[in-house]
């Protein structure tokens, strides 16, 4: 069963309907023409649904070039609001960019027939209406939970009208706890947990 470890959260796959944008060469020439992708997709046959999963480790909540010398315990400490606006401008590149990706794939583009072939036979054609589920799965620290509504917020936001194009309303933005009970009850043969703690600095 494959399994990856991401800014400390494991995502396994019991079958092989997973793929990494990162790992295929026609994206490999293009990532330095400023565009980004979301870190897995997975493809659950039971329920033909294409999932689309995005990993964040703790250091999105803080820098350690700012926090090395702070006696606080690195979650309670205050985000920057700046901080906290590259978060969500970070993930809703991802989302938009993995989304042209998959649309130049089904519209049959030049650069899409490239990436095609790499992707699992299911995924090469549009899922359909609400077949598609977008995870971004953050793992925050107890005294952050608060904020992870907001991320949450604001990332739909934005991204509203772009999902709307692909027929589907809003992205999950969650703890790993909740990406792990949300991926049990939803997609069969995909799991999400922690794995690894980072340390706080001293």
């Amino acid at each position: 069963m494959p399994r990856f470890v991401e800014s400390g959260i494991e995502v396994s796959f019991q079958h092989d309907t997973w793929f990494r944008l990162s790992e295929m060469e026609p994206y490999r020439r293009l990532s330095g023409k400023r565009l980004k992708e979301m870190d897995f997709g997975y493809w659950d046959g039971g329920s033909e649904t294409l999932w689309l999963i995005e990993l964040k480790g703790i250091e999105v909540w803080f820098d350690p070039k700012d926090d090395d010398c702070s006696p606080e315990p690195i979650d309670q400490m205050p985000v920057p609001r700046a901080r906290q606006e590259r978060l969500v401008d970070d993930l809703v590149g991802k989302a938009t960019d993995s989304l042209m990706i998959l649309s130049a794939v089904w519209s049959g583009t030049s650069s899409g027939k490239s990436f095609a072939s790499l992707f699992p036979d299911s995924v090469s054609v549009f899922p359909g209406a609400g077949r598609i589920r977008m995870l971004f799965v953050l793992d925050v620290p107890d005294r952050r939970k608060s904020l992870l509504s907001l991320v949450r917020d604001q990332v739909n936001k934005f991204l509203m009208g772009r999902l709307n194009l692909f027929d589907f309303k809003s992205a999950s933005v969650v703890d790993v706890e909740t990406a792990g009970r949300l991926v049990a009850e939803r997609a069969k043969g995909l799991h999400i947990r922690s794995q690894v703690k980072p340390q706080e600095p001293h």
